[in-house]
């Protein structure tokens, strides 16, 4: 019920645009889906994308990883939830303000090799405190690469069309949750070594495509677009 009054209001919305554009004879380019036809962002969406799916393993193969294959019991999971949220909240806003003068693409690079480690480490994890580790990795990996990547979001976008790429980028994190389970095919089939050490790859994939982004013109400073990760993606 929540997709469908979703996809009712995406129809309503884009119809009404549409018709807005044809009754005021606004020329072409600033009509709907302009964010569609930019290339660089769209090789922006690209890049970030194989990070967004290692990410969103924390909600789906790693439960499984860690209780089944590892013997990890419930409770222990929950406190490896736990080291994940304390350090958002204690080291996250210092953290943004101490790499604020970094370019955007050291700040991804960086921010999507250590997603990728963090959880590519998993595949040589035999107990719970060396997972601790792993999650304490990628976690200052998400600390870096998602309000960096909001912050380059906003400032690819053309001033008068924030909201139209913002939700193009929102979508990209939708889509990787929707993908990210397929995990689980990956984990039951080849067992957690080749799973883990697919994400390294796809981070390393992620930092590869992100070193050859252009960094946006008026791209300077982390700015107040670079909000906590919390307000991007569904946190631990």
């Amino acid at each position: 019920m929540d997709g469908a009054t979703s996809l009712l209001a995406g129809a309503v919305l884009v119809a009404s645009a549409l018709r807005v554009g044809r009754e005021d004879g606004l020329p072409k380019t600033l009509l709907p889906w302009r964010a569609h036809a930019d290339r660089r962002f769209l090789f922006f969406l690209a890049a970030i994308f194989p990070v967004l799916v290692v990410f969103f393993q924390h909600v789906s193969s790693m439960p499984l990883f860690l209780v089944h294959e590892l013997g990890i019991s419930t409770a222990a999971f929950g406190f490896l939830f736990s080291i994940n949220t304390l350090l958002i909240v204690l080291l996250e806003v210092p953290l943004i303000g101490r790499t604020s003068h970094w370019s955007h693409r050291k700040t991804l690079i960086l921010g999507a090799l250590l997603s990728g480690a963090g959880f590519g480490a998993m595949a040589f994890a035999t107990g719970i405190v060396f997972v601790a580790l792993t999650v304490v990795i990628w976690t200052f990996g998400e600390m870096l690469f998602f309000p960096g990547s909001a912050a380059c979001s906003t400032e690819l976008a053309p001033p008068d069309r924030q909201g139209e790429y913002g939700g193009l980028y929102l979508a990209t994190f939708s889509v990787a949750f929707a993908v990210g389970p397929g995990g689980h095919a990956v984990l039951g089939r080849f067992g957690g070594r080749v799973l883990w050490g697919s994400t390294f790859l796809l981070g390393l994939l992620s930092a590869a495509m992100l070193s050859r982004l252009k960094e946006p013109e008026r791209a300077s400073t982390v700015s107040a677009a670079a909000a906590p990760s919390t307000a991007a993606v569904p946190e631990l």
